[in-house]
């Protein structure tokens, strides 16, 4: 009997032994500085600072143009993502959503980049612009659609069970207000198109 307590204290020993041994090698402590004054924030921005670019190619055939549109609707929405709001719509503006427009000219062929302060880019609008832009030379084969996949922007932009879910009680305005929104941003850009220079630099990370 003594032999078995023996035996099995020993293992508890080494059991707790290798605990600690993976607590130490798994966890350190929580660094709770703010991340501009940690080591790795000030080493990129000496990095990207150091980006020799004058060093690149560069052409100026290129023109790029930007603009930026206020997304929020004249009306309320629930906010996506709606899981546990309860479908309730927005009632105040704590920060300002924006639909932001690039659009590169070369010649005869343009681009639209579009980033959009939304959960995502509803299939709902993207369907409009097969169409919307057409007279003026986008559709979904020029135009880039990106979202910030913000968790408290407008929803009730998709029309089905999981659309529900996710962005609240469906809602035709919003599609077609944030396709005006980006017809707007996309439109404005090229307006704003001037001449630009293009080039890149890399660094190790």
């Amino acid at each position: 009997m003594k032999q078995i307590v023996k035996v099995f204290t020993r293992v508890l020993v080494v059991l707790f032994v290798l605990v600690l041994a993976l607590a130490a090698v798994c966890f350190k402590r929580l660094d709770t500085r703010p991340y501009k004054q940690c080591k790795f924030y000030k080493e990129e921005v000496k990095a990207i600072a150091a980006i020799p670019l004058e060093n690149n190619a560069f052409t100026d055939t290129v023109q790029v143009g930007w603009s930026r549109v206020n997304l929020l609707p004249p009306f309320t929405t629930p906010i996506a993502i709606d899981a546990k709001r309860g479908g309730k719509h927005f009632d105040g503006v704590h920060d300002s959503i924006y639909m932001r427009a690039f659009v590169f000219k070369q010649g005869n062929q343009k681009i639209a980049y579009v980033s959009a302060d939304l959960l995502i880019i509803p299939p709902t609008v993207t369907n409009i612009f097969d169409s919307l832009l057409v007279k003026q030379g986008y559709d979904t084969r020029n135009i880039f659609f990106t979202a910030t996949h913000t968790h408290t922007s407008i929803g009730a932009w998709h029309n089905s069970y999981v659309g529900e879910i996710f962005a609240g009680k469906y809602d035709a305005r919003v599609p077609v207000h944030i396709a005006d929104c980006i017809s707007k941003a996309i439109l404005q850009a090229e307006k704003n198109c001037q001449p630009a220079k293009i080039g890149y630099g890399e660094f190790a990370t």
